[in-house]
Protein backbone atom coordinates (compact mmCIF):
# COMPACT_ATOMS: atom_id res chain seq x y z
CA UNK A 1 0.00 0.00 0.00
CA UNK A 2 1.42 3.28 -1.49
CA UNK A 3 0.26 6.22 0.87
CA UNK A 4 2.83 9.32 -0.61
CA UNK A 5 2.41 12.88 0.27
CA UNK A 6 4.76 16.12 -1.34
CA UNK A 7 7.00 17.93 0.57
CA UNK A 8 7.08 20.50 -1.99
CA UNK A 9 3.93 22.21 -2.34
CA UNK A 10 2.36 22.01 1.16
CA UNK A 11 -0.27 25.20 1.39
CA UNK A 12 -1.83 26.86 4.30
CA UNK A 13 -4.41 27.66 2.09
CA UNK A 14 -4.41 26.60 -1.44
CA UNK A 15 -7.55 29.32 -2.33
CA UNK A 16 -4.61 32.27 -2.25
CA UNK A 17 -2.62 32.98 -4.75
CA UNK A 18 0.34 34.91 -4.11
CA UNK A 19 2.29 37.25 -6.68
CA UNK A 20 5.64 37.58 -6.72
CA UNK A 21 7.88 40.28 -5.65
CA UNK A 22 10.04 40.16 -8.72
CA UNK A 23 8.88 39.62 -12.35
CA UNK A 24 8.84 36.05 -13.46
CA UNK A 25 8.91 34.14 -16.11
CA UNK A 26 7.22 31.05 -17.11
CA UNK A 27 9.19 28.38 -19.21
CA UNK A 28 7.26 25.74 -19.39
CA UNK A 29 3.43 25.70 -20.86
CA UNK A 30 1.27 23.32 -23.12
CA UNK A 31 -1.22 25.47 -24.49
CA UNK A 32 -4.22 24.20 -26.60
CA UNK A 33 -7.37 25.24 -28.26
CA UNK A 34 -9.69 24.01 -30.35
CA UNK A 35 -13.43 24.08 -30.51
CA UNK A 36 -15.28 27.42 -29.98
CA UNK A 37 -12.24 29.40 -27.76
CA UNK A 38 -9.05 30.34 -30.63
CA UNK A 39 -5.81 30.67 -29.42
CA UNK A 40 -6.22 34.26 -28.36
CA UNK A 41 -9.09 33.28 -26.18
CA UNK A 42 -7.41 30.87 -24.11
CA UNK A 43 -4.18 33.45 -23.87
CA UNK A 44 -6.42 36.20 -22.59
CA UNK A 45 -7.59 33.74 -20.42
CA UNK A 46 -4.01 33.14 -18.79
CA UNK A 47 -3.51 36.69 -18.90
CA UNK A 48 -5.40 37.21 -16.02
CA UNK A 49 -3.68 34.22 -13.84
CA UNK A 50 -0.36 35.69 -15.20
CA UNK A 51 -0.90 39.49 -14.20
CA UNK A 52 -2.14 38.25 -11.07
CA UNK A 53 0.49 36.01 -9.97
CA UNK A 54 3.05 38.49 -11.03
CA UNK A 55 4.43 36.33 -14.60
CA UNK A 56 5.10 38.87 -16.81
CA UNK A 57 5.84 36.41 -19.59
CA UNK A 58 5.22 32.64 -20.56
CA UNK A 59 6.66 30.24 -23.14
CA UNK A 60 4.06 28.60 -25.35
CA UNK A 61 6.14 25.15 -26.10
CA UNK A 62 3.05 23.94 -28.40
CA UNK A 63 3.05 26.64 -31.27
CA UNK A 64 3.33 24.21 -33.47
CA UNK A 65 3.21 24.61 -37.27
CA UNK A 66 0.91 24.99 -39.93
CA UNK A 67 -2.64 26.50 -39.02
CA UNK A 68 -1.56 26.35 -35.48
CA UNK A 69 1.25 28.20 -35.58
CA UNK A 70 -0.20 30.92 -37.51
CA UNK A 71 -3.28 31.27 -34.96
CA UNK A 72 -0.50 31.63 -32.45
CA UNK A 73 1.27 34.61 -34.15
CA UNK A 74 -2.05 36.18 -34.32
CA UNK A 75 -1.29 36.07 -30.74
CA UNK A 76 2.19 37.08 -30.69
CA UNK A 77 1.43 40.14 -32.79
CA UNK A 78 -1.08 41.56 -30.21
CA UNK A 79 0.78 40.52 -26.75
CA UNK A 80 4.19 40.70 -28.40
CA UNK A 81 6.08 41.05 -24.84
CA UNK A 82 3.83 38.62 -23.15
CA UNK A 83 4.33 35.53 -25.04
CA UNK A 84 7.62 33.69 -26.30
CA UNK A 85 6.68 30.88 -29.34
CA UNK A 86 8.41 27.30 -29.47
CA UNK A 87 7.70 25.70 -33.01
CA UNK A 88 7.99 22.29 -33.07
CA UNK A 89 8.76 19.88 -36.04
CA UNK A 90 6.09 18.59 -38.54
CA UNK A 91 6.39 15.00 -39.17
CA UNK A 92 3.52 14.35 -40.89
CA UNK A 93 2.82 11.60 -38.21
CA UNK A 94 -0.18 9.47 -37.64
CA UNK A 95 -1.04 7.07 -35.29
CA UNK A 96 -0.25 3.80 -35.79
CA UNK A 97 -2.92 1.52 -35.84
CA UNK A 98 -1.89 0.39 -32.01
CA UNK A 99 -1.92 3.53 -31.11
CA UNK A 100 1.40 2.51 -29.26
CA UNK A 101 3.33 4.85 -31.74
CA UNK A 102 3.28 7.63 -34.74
CA UNK A 103 4.11 6.91 -38.15
CA UNK A 104 6.27 10.35 -39.63
CA UNK A 105 4.26 10.25 -43.21
CA UNK A 106 6.80 13.19 -44.05
CA UNK A 107 10.05 11.66 -43.14
CA UNK A 108 10.28 9.63 -46.59
CA UNK A 109 10.51 12.74 -48.73
CA UNK A 110 13.76 13.15 -49.97
CA UNK A 111 13.27 16.91 -50.09
CA UNK A 112 11.72 16.78 -46.79
CA UNK A 113 15.17 17.60 -44.45
CA UNK A 114 15.54 21.26 -46.54
CA UNK A 115 11.97 21.85 -46.17
CA UNK A 116 11.64 21.43 -42.58
CA UNK A 117 14.60 24.18 -42.51
CA UNK A 118 13.15 26.37 -45.13
CA UNK A 119 9.91 26.50 -42.88
CA UNK A 120 12.17 27.14 -39.65
CA UNK A 121 13.60 29.88 -41.43
CA UNK A 122 9.67 30.96 -42.13
CA UNK A 123 8.50 30.84 -38.78
CA UNK A 124 11.31 33.22 -37.57
CA UNK A 125 10.51 35.67 -39.92
CA UNK A 126 6.81 35.26 -38.25
CA UNK A 127 7.66 35.92 -34.91
CA UNK A 128 8.80 32.49 -33.58
CA UNK A 129 11.74 32.26 -30.75
CA UNK A 130 12.13 28.67 -30.02
CA UNK A 131 12.28 25.04 -30.59
CA UNK A 132 10.43 22.42 -28.59
CA UNK A 133 11.51 18.77 -29.57
CA UNK A 134 9.01 16.14 -27.79
CA UNK A 135 9.51 13.09 -26.57
CA UNK A 136 8.02 11.96 -29.39
CA UNK A 137 11.21 11.63 -31.48
CA UNK A 138 13.10 8.39 -29.98
CA UNK A 139 10.29 7.01 -27.66
CA UNK A 140 7.07 6.90 -30.37
CA UNK A 141 8.31 7.78 -34.19
CA UNK A 142 8.46 5.58 -36.40
CA UNK A 143 8.94 5.99 -40.29
CA UNK A 144 6.45 4.07 -43.00
CA UNK A 145 8.59 0.89 -42.86
CA UNK A 146 8.03 0.38 -38.70
CA UNK A 147 11.82 1.38 -37.98
CA UNK A 148 12.06 3.59 -35.20
CA UNK A 149 13.60 7.37 -36.38
CA UNK A 150 16.83 7.77 -33.77
CA UNK A 151 16.96 11.06 -32.08
CA UNK A 152 20.44 11.69 -34.52
CA UNK A 153 18.72 10.88 -37.76
CA UNK A 154 20.96 13.16 -40.27
CA UNK A 155 17.08 13.80 -41.52
CA UNK A 156 17.12 16.81 -39.37
CA UNK A 157 20.43 17.89 -39.23
CA UNK A 158 19.78 20.98 -41.81
CA UNK A 159 16.90 21.82 -39.11
CA UNK A 160 19.67 22.19 -36.39
CA UNK A 161 22.01 23.99 -38.89
CA UNK A 162 19.42 26.68 -39.73
CA UNK A 163 18.37 26.70 -35.40
CA UNK A 164 21.66 27.84 -34.42
CA UNK A 165 22.04 30.30 -37.78
CA UNK A 166 19.10 31.60 -36.96
CA UNK A 167 19.47 32.24 -33.56
CA UNK A 168 16.66 30.08 -31.95
CA UNK A 169 17.56 27.93 -28.61
CA UNK A 170 16.24 24.16 -29.29
CA UNK A 171 14.50 22.38 -26.39
CA UNK A 172 14.62 18.62 -26.71
CA UNK A 173 12.80 16.33 -24.77
CA UNK A 174 14.53 13.12 -25.00
CA UNK A 175 13.69 9.86 -23.45
CA UNK A 176 11.45 9.89 -19.66
CA UNK A 177 13.04 9.31 -15.88
CA UNK A 178 15.12 6.68 -15.88
CA UNK A 179 12.69 4.63 -13.57
CA UNK A 180 10.28 4.31 -16.67
CA UNK A 181 12.59 2.35 -18.11
CA UNK A 182 13.07 0.12 -15.18
CA UNK A 183 10.55 -2.61 -13.80
CA UNK A 184 7.87 -1.40 -12.20
CA UNK A 185 7.23 -2.51 -8.61
CA UNK A 186 7.28 -1.69 -4.66
CA UNK A 187 10.67 -0.72 -5.03
CA UNK A 188 9.90 1.56 -8.07
CA UNK A 189 9.13 5.28 -6.19
CA UNK A 190 7.37 5.87 -9.55
CA UNK A 191 5.17 2.95 -9.08
CA UNK A 192 2.44 4.27 -7.65
CA UNK A 193 1.99 7.29 -10.60
CA UNK A 194 3.11 5.84 -13.62
CA UNK A 195 0.25 5.54 -16.58
CA UNK A 196 0.71 2.41 -18.39
CA UNK A 197 2.26 4.06 -21.40
CA UNK A 198 4.83 5.69 -19.32
CA UNK A 199 5.89 2.20 -18.67
CA UNK A 200 8.92 1.78 -21.09
CA UNK A 201 10.50 -0.90 -19.14
CA UNK A 202 9.65 -3.83 -21.41
CA UNK A 203 9.37 -1.88 -24.51
CA UNK A 204 13.11 -0.17 -24.07
CA UNK A 205 14.45 -1.06 -20.91
CA UNK A 206 17.72 0.50 -19.29
CA UNK A 207 19.76 -0.47 -22.75
CA UNK A 208 17.08 1.55 -24.55
CA UNK A 209 17.21 4.11 -21.60
CA UNK A 210 21.29 4.64 -22.58
CA UNK A 211 20.69 4.41 -26.46
CA UNK A 212 18.60 7.29 -26.57
CA UNK A 213 20.72 9.56 -24.40
CA UNK A 214 23.72 8.75 -26.28
CA UNK A 215 21.84 10.00 -29.65
CA UNK A 216 20.82 13.20 -27.84
CA UNK A 217 24.54 13.22 -27.06
CA UNK A 218 25.12 12.79 -30.78
CA UNK A 219 23.24 16.14 -32.10
CA UNK A 220 25.11 17.94 -29.22
CA UNK A 221 28.06 16.95 -29.74
CA UNK A 222 28.23 17.69 -34.02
Amino acid sequence: IFNFFSVFAQEDNPEKLFKTKYPVINFHHHFGFGGKFSAEDVFKYELKAMDAAGIVATANLNAGFGNVFEEWVKVKEKYPDRIILFVNQDYGAEKSSSGNFVIGKKLDDPKYPEEIARYLEYQRSKGAQAVKIYKTLGLYLKDTKGNYIRVDDKRFYPYWDKAGELGMPVLIHTADPISFFVKMGYNNFRYPKVRPEWDFSKTWGMSGFNQLITELINVVAD
